[in-house]
């Protein structure tokens, strides 16, 4: 209650403090300030140091900037970051207040010590440090001590696990509701996963208002959390990504009594013999032998699985209060932004109706274009390339319209190239030559196609005859299924004989990135039309049905999936930044309520929902912010709006 009540009474004078310096020392909202906060004594830190590893700050500092170049490489939607970080040591007796009004966020590592020892000065002075970051409304992610800091101020209650000490690897992670729709996990290839682990002290009993509960395992109930606070939140893990395999094999090495007192390892030798294992395994990661005698899978040893977290806390957090706070500039102007809103709009349906184009869309499009307004075509569809989209798409209504704001179901898997540059992938959909192009283009290297698949082993859907190809098919890593197939019951056949032989050899379940999405489409027939989402659905059924639920994990692309819609925001802001403007909501004009419209109402914050009458939905209830006949009255209503 005392440190809520210091958050609540927040002092104006730290408001403003942060506001000023916002704007006079970080007007870039691509260099991002993170302090970090080890949270270990002295004498913590160097009962670590002696064992051969890295302070808890340390390991925070490279771990902002191994997420800084994930985002910088492997989102290539996003404007690149730069990254810089200060570490504070308030354990320590000569420990000074900092400033806060200089950070973008705040990351709090592990400790040693203990959050329910709240009288002793080394866990106040970090208790106090926390609220006043939650005054400033400064975002903040933490590992271990941190998720019962966090939890602490909240009001909640930890204490000491009776199960003991849970280090090592952290097994069987799993989401809960709210953390599988949660954007912290976006990116994490499955719903249960392992993690590296160690800490004495959870959290217990009923959770207080506005902590959201995210994870748990049967180690301990509360494995993540986000604490919602007045104008920010904190983002927090029970876990530790920060650490490596040589990292987890150094913290061992420190705890052996410990963990031996703990039931953990029968003797010295047995330690010795398990970080051996890890550093092996650290030094030579195609060691499948080591990983599969420790139980290790991609969960531990990919660092994009790894890091998935805190590179959402980046993107979804931080980045978002930057730019909430400081009005972007460019380098031809030292003036203020000029405002702006933004458009994204369906085609089929919207732009297009069975295959003629809607009467008010010409007028629409070049009004924006002339007014320099940033807008996108976020489709469902796919299967060609961006450019021969942009090319068709100005054809039809005679408006130039780039490569760039073309956003297909597909378009985001632009941002998987770095995880699978060189690794053999399977692609799936019409017209098969088309299909591999588009991946290729994208970046990846070795793409083969279903029909190649079925062309190397025939008996593979004996069905359907081919000739037989030279060659054997390789090992496959990930599947990309970029239309719905013509050939359905061959291409499901192909991705699930596939995803056997991945979860066969250890390797997990199999990474399937669907483009399918709309199950239904409006076209010249009197009734709808089933998708490429009814492609997927068959696809997830049947998989499921014969091979359970480990072997197969889908992740879907396009409307209304989270990932597109921040990937089109993105795409936005990047077309308004660089003419000096500033985007206060971006309307997202579609026909289908379940796809357009409840896309753009998950999103949230910019997002603006606006439900046309030219395609799928004709009549009834909607969830849309705005009903309108055409795209033509869309626009004029946002006019409207913008004017007010």
């Amino acid at each position: 209650a005392e440190y809520m009540g210091a958050i609540l009474d927040c002092s104006a004078s730290i408001m403003l403090r942060v506001r000023s310096s916002f704007l006079s020392h970080t007007r870039d909202i691509s260099k991002l300030r993170f302090l970090v906060v080890d949270g270990y004594s002295k004498a913590g830190r160097d009962a670590l140091e002696s064992g051969g590893m890295l302070t808890a700050g340390t390991l925070y500092q490279r771990m902002f900037q191994e997420v800084a170049t994930q985002i910088n490489t492997q989102i290539s939607a996003h404007q690149p970051i730069e990254v810089e970080t200060q570490i504070i040591y308030p354990a320590d007796p000569n420990y000074k207040s900092p400033n806060l009004s200089e950070f973008d966020g705040v990351g709090w590592t592990g400790s040693s010590l203990t959050i329910y020892h709240d009288h002793d000065p080394q866990v106040t002075t970090q208790l106090e440090l926390c609220a006043q970051a939650v005054s400033a409304r400064l975002p903040q992610f933490g590992s271990c001590w941190a998720l019962q800091l966090a939890v602490a101020i909240a009001g909640g209650t930890v204490s000491r696990n009776p199960r003991g000490r849970e280090i090592g690897i952290g097994r069987k992670v799993f989401l809960t509701s709210a953390g599988q729709q949660h954007p912290m996990f976006q990116g994490r290839t499955r719903a249960t996963f392992d993690v590296f682990s160690s800490h004495d002290d959870h959290v217990t009993g009923d959770l207080p208002s506005g902590v959201v509960h995210l994870a748990e395992n049967g180690f301990s109930p509360i494995q993540a959390v986000t604490v919602k606070f007045p104008g920010s939140e904190f983002w927090a893990v029970q876990y530790h990504p920060e650490y490596t395999l040589h990292d987890m094999a150094r913290l061992i090495s420190c705890r052996i009594p410990k963990l031996i007192d703990n039931g953990n390892f029968v003797d010295a030798q047995a330690a010795r013999n398990y970080i051996a294992d890890l550093d092996l395994l650290a030094a030579n990661p195609s060691r499948r032998d080591v990983a599969w005698r420790l139980g290790i899978d991609q969960d531990i040893t990919d660092p994009y699985q790894r890091l998935c977290e805190v590179r959402n806390w980046v993107l979804h957090s931080v980045i978002p209060a930057k730019q909430r706070r400081v009005a972007p500039t460019t380098a031809k102007a030292a003036t203020a932004a000029q405002t702006t809103f933004a458009v994204a709009f369906d085609v089929d349906g919207v732009l297009i109706r069975g295959g003629q184009v809607v009467e008010s869309a010409k007028s629409v499009l070049k009004y924006l274009r002339e007014n320099n307004i940033p807008f996108v075509m976020v489709t469902n569809g796919g299967g060609v390339s961006e450019l021969s989209k942009a090319q068709s798409l100005s054809s039809k209504f005679g408006v130039e319209i780039n490569e760039d704001q073309i956003i297909q179901s597909h378009t985001p898997m632009k941002t998987l190239v770095e995880k699978h540059r060189n690794d053999h992938v399977l692609v799936a959909g019409k017209r098969y030559e088309s299909m591999k192009a588009i991946l290729e283009n994208y970046g990846f290297q070795n793409v083969i196609t279903a029909e190649e698949y079925h062309q190397r082993d025939p008996n593979a859907y004996p069905d359907l005859q081919v000739t037989k190809a030279e060659g054997t098919n390789p090992d496959i890593s990930a599947a990309f299924v970029l239309t719905d197939p013509l050939y359905w019951g061959r291409d499901i056949q192909v991705i699930t004989d596939v995803g056997r032989k991945h979860f066969s050899n250890g390797k997990g379940a199999l990474p399937v990135y669907s483009g399918c999405a709309d199950l239904e489409y409006s076209s010249q027939h009197e009734f709808a039309r089933y998708g490429a989402g009814a492609f997927g659905v068959a696809l997830k059924t049947l998989s499921e049905l014969t091979l359970g639920k480990n072997v197969l994990d889908i992740r879907t692309y396009g409307k209304p999936h989270l990932l597109t819609f921040e990937f089109a925001e993105n795409v936005l802001t990047r077309m308004a930044t660089k003419n000096n403007q500033s985007i206060s909501r971006i309307f997202m004009i579609g026909d289908n309520p379940l796809t357009d419209i409840d896309g753009a109402n998950a999103a949230g914050g910019k997002w603006v929902s606006v439900l046309t009458k030219t395609g799928l939905y004709q009549h009834g209830p909607h969830q849309a912010d705005v009903l309108v006949e055409d795209v033509g009255e869309a626009l004029k209503h946002i006019r409207s709006i913008q004017q007010d």
